[in-house]
This record gives structure tokens, C-alpha cells and sequence, in this order.
């Protein structure tokens, strides 16, 4: 999932002679987060986590959302839903149906759940990107 957008967004990253071409962020998230569905161990969601933390918190584009206008969007979670803004402004519309589904599927996971670990910090980043999905998505459909 997400190998040609993966691929077709790539950055050229410059390391001493080499030119490296890399999955931007936002596709890399993506993709970290159907992974998360698909093989075991909790890898691939704390890295999509991480990223969702910390997408554009040097940047001046947190200042920029209308906080009151959406939903449980709060500064903590504006970067995860920028960066799902982003992922999907890139990504196909299969591949985003299969994030959108694979978001859903995190969020009904039993470790979810209000009275697990981690979930009051997982369950609104993954809802915040969730968000941003369909927010681009719905934007990009008029």
C-alpha cells in the first residue's frame, strides 16, 4: 500500500555525492498506519504516532487552523490533522480509503478503549489525521 505514491512524491535528499529519493512525511504516515493493521507488534503505530506528534510544530501552519470550527481539533493534535490533509492530498483514492480504513479499524481495537494505556494520547492523534483525511477529501470531491 502507498509504494506508487511513495514513488511519485518522493524528495531528493542530497547525502555527500548521493542523491536519495524519500517518501515525504505525510505518505510515510500513511503508510505506517495501514501497516499498523496488518503486522504484528506496535512498531508501526508508534511511528505513525511520533510523526502525527510532531508534523509541522516548527512551522506556522498550527496557527493557522480555525480550532473552533473543528471538532476536538486542540493544538496537540493540529499536526495530525495537517498531516492527514497532506497524505491525501498526494494519495490516490484507493490507497486513502485503505487509510481511512485502517484508521477506523486502530480506533476499534480494544486497546483503544477510555480505560486503556496510551489511548488518551493514540485515540485523538488517529481521530485529529482521520480528520484530515476527509476534510481534503470532501474539498477535493466539490
Amino acid at each position: 500500500m502507498g509504494l506508487p505514491e511513495s514513488v511519485r512524491h518522493a524528495a531528493n535528499i542530497k547525502s555527500g555525492e548521493c542523491t536519495l529519493r524519500v517518501a515525504r512525511l505525510p505518505v510515510l504516515a500513511a503508510i505506517k498506519v495501514h501497516a499498523a493493521t496488518v503486522r504484528m507488534g506496535d512498531r508501526d503505530l508508534q511511528d505513525a504516532l511520533a510523526i502525527m506528534t510532531q508534523f509541522e510544530a516548527r512551522g506556522t501552519r498550527r496557527f493557522e487552523l480555525d480550532y473552533e470550527t473543528a471538532s476536538g481539533l486542540v493544538w496537540e493534535t493540529a499536526g495530525a490533522f495537517l498531516l492527514g490533509s497532506d497524505a491525501t492530498a498526494v494519495l490516490e483514492e484507493e490507497s486513502r480509503d485503505r487509510v481511512e480504513w485502517a484508521v477506523q479499524t486502530l480506533l476499534e481495537d480494544p486497546g483503544m478503549a477510555d480505560d486503556q494505556p496510551w489511548s488518551e494520547e493514540r485515540a485523538p492523534l488517529l481521530r485529529a489525521f482521520a480528520a484530515g483525511l476527509s476534510t481534503q477529501a470532501s474539498s477535493n470531491a466539490s
